[in-house]
């Protein structure tokens, strides 16, 4: 559960255009926007090392934030809403926050985590991860840190939907139960061994061809006996 709090200090700035957004971020800043309850949405920018040691090198970014503007003591609580990753340097570039109350449902993406062992995946095939993230609703301290989907008993060709996630009560998933989230997928490596009734129909078919060889040798044989 998402219980904790952490402490994120946060720095005015005034809005701008792309090219002072590449400045800030040349000098290990990132930009970024708070939405507020009721409020004007608030342009700021954080260090980026601190914003990486708030999120555990960005792997909770679905922490609560308790936020602290300029080296204040603010009461103020935020939530990532949206934020922007540099594709070829995997590095956050933007990161937009939103202010919430912890008696009011947010909603927010979740990841998904699959959990035991699959026979499909022992027996050559892929876990394919369909979908990563879904969207719940809940009280923000009741939020999970990420929802698990068993792959226990998966076989070759299965799938799990979000209706086969393990979902905490008071939580309420926002996207279709039927979407599939994961399969164990068939690759060309994993090959269906042929039974024994087709092994022998193999043999089977070989000896007929070898037979109607022989019988076609014989056939020429004969003809040039013939002709001789």
């Amino acid at each position: 559960m998402t219980t904790d709090r952490v402490q994120l200090e946060l720095h005015a700035r005034e809005p701008a255009g792309t090219r002072a957004a590449r400045r800030m971020r040349r000098e290990g800043l990132i930009p970024g926007v708070i939405y507020g309850q009721g409020s004007e949405p608030q342009s700021f920018y954080v260090v980026e090392r601190d914003f990486r040691r708030a999120t555990g090198g960005g792997q909770r970014l679905n922490a609560i934030f308790q936020i602290a503007f300029g080296g204040g003591n603010g009461e103020l609580l935020a939530v990532v809403k949206e934020y922007q990753i540099n594709p070829t340097r995997a590095k956050l570039i933007h990161v937009d926050l939103q202010e919430i109350r912890l008696d009011q449902a947010i909603e927010t993406a979740i990841p998904i985590e699959p959990v035991g062992h699959a026979p499909g995946v022992i027996e050559g095939g892929i876990l394919n991860v369909v979908q990563r993230e879904i969207n719940i609703s809940g009280l923000p301290l009741e939020l999970p840190d990420v929802l698990e989907v068993s792959i226990e008993g998966m076989e070759l060709g299965d799938s799990r939907t979000i209706a086969d996630l393990e979902v905490p009560e008071g939580i309420r998933v926002i996207d279709e139960p039927d979407a599939i989230v994961l399969t164990v997928a068939v690759t060309r490596v994993t090959l269906v061994e042929p039974t024994e009734e087709e092994d022998e129909e193999l043999l089977e078919g070989e000896e007929l061809e070898e037979g109607a060889e022989e019988a076609a040798d014989d056939e020429v044989e004969s003809e040039d006996e013939v002709e001789s």
